[in-house]
């Protein structure tokens, strides 16, 4: 549930409606190791978060093709960008015809400040070496390098999310992997469901039925 943070605080996890990933990795650990378990479930409803979870995701690509074992994910609400990432290395991911899944895809959001301080009189001024040092420093703009770095990032994390969905995920259409787009489990649109597109492999009406 919520936003999926790396070494989120108990504060942030209590009051700021965020998910450690160290709290599933911890969890997941505990399901390989006991032989008594043959099935974990992935309850999710999150709209995403840090896009750094590459070594999450593969511990539950490595929990799913485990002898004995097999993973589900499921959800009634969201299951969102890095959320998806990690419910589509199970095994078999199951949704709700409100829910939604999707929106593959990485940013990195930058705030430029240079207009509003120097409408109160205020500039920044940076001393500064190394080419990339005090980048998205307020009041200043980024350079051409930096934004070439910045794009190179968000590609490289880009591929990653895509290698890992096209890992356990294979038959995921093109057009769900480059639009970032959310997709419903059911829809008027014909050719617009998450099944369609390979993102989900079944529809039940709650939780209740996929636990039946």
């Amino acid at each position: 549930r919520g936003v999926m943070m790396r070494q989120a605080s108990t504060f942030q996890e209590m009051c700021a409606g965020a998910i450690s990933g160290e709290r599933i990795a911890h969890a997941l650990a505990q399901v390989k190791s006991d032989k008594s378990i043959s099935t974990a479930i992935l309850d999710i409803r999150s709209p995403g978060g840090d896009a750094r979870i590459g070594e999450l995701a593969a511990q539950v690509r490595d929990l799913a093709n485990t002898r004995g074992k097999t993973v589900y994910a499921f959800t009634d609400g969201i299951m969102a960008s890095a959320a998806y990432r990690l419910g589509s290395q199970a095994n078999e991911l199951v949704m709700t015809p409100d829910a939604q899944v999707g929106s593959i895809g990485t940013y990195i959001a930058f705030l430029n400040e240079t207009v509003r301080m120097q409408m109160t009189g205020t500039k920044m001024e940076v001393i500064k070496a190394g080419t990339l040092k005090a980048m998205g420093l307020p009041g200043t703009d980024l350079t051409q390098d930096q934004r070439n770095y910045l794009q190179a990032t968000v590609e490289d994390l880009n591929q990653q999310f895509h290698n890992d969905v096209k890992a356990m995920r294979p038959q995921i259409s093109q057009a769900a992997l480059d639009t970032a787009a959310m997709y419903p489990g059911s829809s008027l649109i014909k050719g617009a469901t998450a099944t369609a597109n390979g993102l989900a492999d079944g529809i039940e009406s709650s939780w209740q039925d996929f636990i039946a």
